[in-house]
């Protein structure tokens, strides 16, 4: 293990040993339960409880998968806590961990679904330590080199600023819709949390200006309002979101390679998601899509992604995702997936290298002009 995953500063280390060395003698109630299903290799891997990573102090770890388990109380919910955690998070993925988060109630009361999600991550990601306490060695999948292992089989593709040039008008409607209720937001905002849920965003901007998180009804009367607006933008502009240029050629270039096309986007837009036959005949199907509405954690959280893979019935190292948003580079890479990055909006490109972005293109005609050589050298 590298010293400085383990360590920073001597009394700093110290200090953190002690605090976790309490944490095991005093765990949660919820930390307790996922401790039962997490403690001896039940999942066919060693976790650690209370392990020191750098600065931090992980809930659970394991150094074979880089993974790091987090179970969250309810403050976690406050804005504060909420911008420590995503800052920690970061962290650790600089790191080369992987982060899961569950709250309390979902670790006391939905423990199967945990349970399940872990062990789906831990399918989609080999072993990463030959010696768990000697060595670290990133995954292949993280690498950004091209060959896959068992070969690539699948691609996954984001939709909003991937398959359909729909940004600016949800922009617009975010931007319009959250100002009108109290909560101030410029379209440049919609851009930077792209590839969330739609909940997800909400949360974000509620916690900020409201002190607290919206109810359910709240929440779904703001993204009721939002996609009327967003309709009703598409209608002034020909009824519809165009296609992204480039996006048909590229998906004929994965079906002529025999390759599945998997659609993974936050958007619950049901509107938006028939146009998909009707644009890309024949390339998705029902059974092979996640969307806002199929996970309880929307992207920068790897769900989406690992759900993906866990419907087609493939592993991290058989796949590539295409995104355009930071946070789904981030979700992507964080399941061990390869990515390729295309800029189709007002984004500095280096936000989505710096997110581990294998691949960046400035456009999808871009990826389509190279995705021969790409899929020629990872099948």
């Amino acid at each position: 293990m590298n010293a400085d995953l383990k360590r920073a500063a001597p009394d700093r280390y110290l200090l953190l040993k002690g605090f976790a060395r309490n944490n095991r003698l005093n765990p949660t109630f919820a930390e307790m339960i996922l401790w039962q299903h997490l403690r001896g290799g039940a999942l066919g891997t060693k976790f650690y409880r209370q392990y020191i990573i750098a600065d931090y102090i992980a809930d659970f770890a394991s150094l074979q998968h880089q993974l790091v388990i987090e179970v969250d109380g309810a403050y976690h919910s406050e804005l504060v806590q909420t911008e420590y955690d995503e800052g920690r998070t970061q962290r650790l993925q600089d790191l080369g961990f992987s982060v899961l988060r569950f709250s309390n109630d979902e670790v006391q009361n939905q423990i199967e679904y945990v349970v399940q999600t872990i062990k789906n991550y831990l399918l989609n990601h080999s072993a990463n330590l030959t010696d768990t306490h000697t060595s670290r060695q990133p995954h292949p999948s993280l690498t950004g080199g091209v060959g896959g292992g068992s070969g690539l089989r699948a691609l996954l593709f984001d939709m909003d600023g991937v398959l359909f040039d729909s940004m600016p008008g949800h922009a617009y409607a975010w931007a319009r819709v959250m100002t009108e209720y109290g909560l101030p937001m410029q379209e440049s905002d919609a851009f930077e949390h792209e590839g969330r849920t739609g909940i997800g965003t909400i949360s974000i901007f509620t916690q900020r200006y409201w002190g607290r998180e919206a109810t359910e009804e709240e929440a779904q009367e703001l993204y009721r309002r939002k996609t009327i607006v967003f309709n009703e933008y598409m209608a002034a502009r020909g009824g519809e979101a165009p296609e992204m240029p480039g996006a048909r050629e590229v998906l004929d270039k994965v079906r002529a390679h025999g390759l599945l096309r998997v659609l993974v986007t936050g958007s619950a837009q049901q509107s938006l998601l028939t146009r998909l036959e009707r644009h890309y005949p024949g390339h998705f199907t029902p059974e092979l899509m996640v969307t806002g509405d199929d996970v309880r954690y929307g992207k920068p959280n790897p769900e989406p992604y690992l759900m993906a893979l866990q419907k087609a019935g493939i592993t991290a190292d058989e796949a590539l995702v295409v995104e355009n948003a930071p946070l789904g580079v981030r979700a992507a890479v964080a399941a061990g997936i390869r990515t390729i990055a295309v800029n189709t909006g007002p984004l500095d490109p280096q936000l989505l290298l710096n997110e581990g972005a294998s691949w960046l293109f400035p456009s999808m005609q871009a990826l389509a002009d190279n995705l021969d050589t790409i899929l020629a050298n990872d099948e």
